[in-house]
């Protein structure tokens, strides 16, 4: 009994050899697309975090640059000039100027009254301000040694931001504080209190991302605006900031997108720190935002290489079917020539090379086909010939090696007839033959028996002339050897006749 043998098909190699190592590719350029698409997200959301802070620190010092240029215009001014530099008795409410500065400064308070608490005119010689409702400190009330705008202003000599405190109506305020010069002298300042109440509203206003913030800290590095309002005011040593982005609001760094914990939570925050302004903004994201495209482009990636890969194996399995189904068919079909059944159909459609394989084969159906025609007409011939029946035509082309078969049939249909009709002519020449010997025979017969009388007559004569008996005797004997001749002649004649 045959040992079948497993077989490795079409349709498995399809499988193994070709889907099996584009799954590999895919897999491959999977890893490297999604290593690069999430270097791609990642940058994209660190640049949406960057410029969500950068906008919010445009924002915050556009803000204090405006009450800069108050405050520095104020400054430069003559009447400010004036009531800071020169000595008054009565102190500087008895200077002539003092209602005119008084007017100045609540004109200037009235047009932004929004944002400015008050506008106040700090006289360091004589130990006085002037605040813009008509509030005048004396020397004893007011020490400026113990102002924190004084100290920046007499250490950088230039307009300056005080650090974020809480104003007796309860409001987060800011001083932006600006020195007047008398002889390169400080002899004087102005000062203007900005609660801090607009910008924390254009601050909550940003957005980042979805659910990011921005968070303001000040120059001693106090929250002065969080979402939550229980971080107001409070230290960044005390919110539970991790080491880095502590460190980068403490130290005035600018950081891109760093992953940082505050409280166990886990952000993304990029700081910018505006050197003009002595405030630091910091831009957070929550860390499941910043890589929810990340992972999201991910999960889109997953499920495309997994339908991808699916994809092929259903093109792969539909190729191999169309390749292997013909192929079956034209099994099938060579199976039964093998077992000699030529009354198969070969289908033939389609324009590959499986069609042109079963094209061929049904070719070769169409052939064999003809080689039966030729093989019972050649048949039919031989039995025919064997009847001794030579007159026969063939009627089919025999094509290819056929074609030798025809040509010797009819060279033995010739060869035959000429033998034949040889054989017919000897015959005839025979015939004539035996009919000449036989009527040789039928006149040595007459002569034998006229031979006979003459002898009859002679052996009357001899008893009556016994004289010529011997004088015949001779001739006798002579005639009996002859007529013994005779007989042999006949007797071979007749042979021959029977033979013939």
């Amino acid at each position: 009994m045959e040992k079948k043998q497993l077989k490795f098909g079409i349709v498995p190699k399809l499988l193994v050899c070709i889907l099996l190592p584009l799954n590999v590719v895919l897999i491959i350029m999977g890893v490297f697309l999604g290593m690069q698409t999430s270097k791609t997200v990642d940058q994209i959301m660190s640049q949406e975090l960057n410029a969500e802070t950068e906008s919010a620190a445009n924002e915050v010092e556009a803000f204090f640059k405006q009450y800069y240029g108050i405050s520095e215009c104020l400054a430069a001014t003559q009447i400010v000039r004036d009531t800071t530099t020169e000595e008054t008795e009565g102190g500087i409410t008895a200077h002539n100027l003092y209602g005119s500065l008084l007017e100045t400064i609540k004109l200037v308070q009235q047009d932004n009254a929004e944002d400015i608490n008050y506008i106040w005119i700090a006289n360091f010689k004589t130990g006085e301000l002037v605040q813009s409702d008509g509030t005048v400190y004396a020397p004893e009330q007011i020490d400026f040694d113990t102002r924190s705008w004084y100290k920046l202003v007499m250490e950088q000599q230039t307009t300056i931001t005080t650090e974020a405190y809480l104003s007796l109506n309860g409001e987060t305020v800011v001083t932006v504080t600006s020195p007047v010069f008398f002889n390169n002298e400080i002899v004087g300042a102005v000062g203007i209190d900005v609660n801090m109440q607009h910008i924390t509203q254009i601050l909550s206003e940003v957005v980042v991302g979805e659910n990011g913030y921005i968070g303001l800290y000040d120059r001693n590095n106090q929250v002065v605006y969080s979402p939550d309002d229980t971080l107001i005011n409070a230290n960044v040593q005390d919110v539970g900031y991790s080491d880095n982005i502590k460190n980068a609001i403490i130290n005035r760094e600018n950081v891109q997108a760093a992953r940082y914990t505050r409280s166990g939570n886990e952000y993304y925050g990029s700081t910018q720190s505006i050197d003009s302004v002595g405030c630091v903004v910091l831009g957070v994201m929550p860390v499941s935002e910043f890589t929810a495209y990340t992972y999201s482009m991910m999960n889109t990636l997953v499920i495309g290489i997994i339908a991808s890969g699916v994809l092929l194996a259903i093109i792969c399995v539909f190729i191999a079917l169309s390749i292997t189904k013909p192929l079956k068919r034209l099994d099938e079909a060579v199976k039964k020539l093998a077992d000699g059944e030529l009354d198969v159909a070969v289908d033939t459609k389609g324009r590959d090379e499986v069609a042109e394989v079963g094209a061929n084969v049904a070719r070769i159906v169409n052939r064999l086909k003809e080689y039966i025609l030729y093989i019972d007409e050649i048949s039919a011939v031989l039995n025919q010939i064997g009847t001794g029946d030579l007159v026969f035509n063939l009627q089919q082309e025999y094509l290819g090696e056929f074609a030798k078969i025809k040509d010797s049939l009819l060279h033995i249909r010739n060869t035959l007839t000429d033998t034949l009709t040889s054989i017919s002519k000897s015959a005839e020449q025979v015939n004539a033959g035996a009919e000449q010997i036989a009527n040789g025979s039928h006149a040595l017969a007459q002569g034998a028996t006229e031979q006979a009388s003459s002898v009859q007559e002679l052996s009357s004569s001899v008893q009556e002339l016994s004289e010529q008996a011997m004088e015949e005797a001779g001739k006798a004997v002579e005639a009996g050897k002859f007529l013994e001749q005779i007989q042999k002649e006949v007797e071979k004649s007749n042979s021959q006749m029977e033979t013939m």
